[in-house]
């Protein structure tokens, strides 16, 4: 900055202006981080499709809004940070969304451990992953359809609380 540069000390004031106003997840997005930093962005949310099961009360549960744990399918995207992951939002595909799960642990099950099916031959048995959750809170009194376009492999949408409100479709409509 030089002094009477008044065309250069207005672009510095709105770029200011512009990072006070936006939200520190959206300008965390935009940052760079250096070289060997770690940066975690809080209250990353998995949207996941909850579809029937054989596992009993497996789907009653997450209606319910009392499951105790989510398991994937034989494919998970590797896109996914695990260890970013604090938050689960059941999504129901006739239904939308509405609770909010705290993911309390991650681990591997085998498919047949999650299907609750036995005499499974042991090399077609797949690795899924099982978040263990606790409920948390509801989203809304009822359930509220979200666009899923950008669901990862038809089923997961890895969001913040704020991008998950941008989806709902009674957001979009208004």
């Amino acid at each position: 900055m030089r002094p009477n540069d008044l065309e250069n000390r207005k672009l510095l004031e709105h770029f200011i202006e512009e990072l006070i106003n936006m939200k520190s997840a959206t300008t965390i997005a935009k940052v760079i981080p250096q070289k060997g930093a770690y940066m975690e962005v809080a209250d990353r949310v998995l949207v996941g499709n909850v579809k029937p099961s054989n596992r009993k009360g497996y789907y009653e549960d997450f209606e319910n809004g009392c499951a105790r744990l989510y398991y994937t399918g034989a494919k998970f995207p590797s896109t996914i940070a695990l260890h970013n992951l604090h938050f689960f939002v059941p999504c129901f595909k006739e239904k939308g969304i509405r609770d909010v799960y705290e993911i309390e642990k991650i681990r591997t099950i085998k498919g047949s451990e999650a299907k609750q099916l036995e005499g499974i031959d042991e090399q077609k048995d797949d690795i899924r992953l099982a978040f263990e959750l606790k409920f948390c809170r509801r989203l809304s009194t009822d359930f509220q359809m979200i666009k899923t376009e950008g669901m990862i492999a038809y089923s997961f949408i890895d969001t913040t609380f704020d991008e998950l409100e941008r989806l709902t479709i009674k957001y979009i409509e208004e």
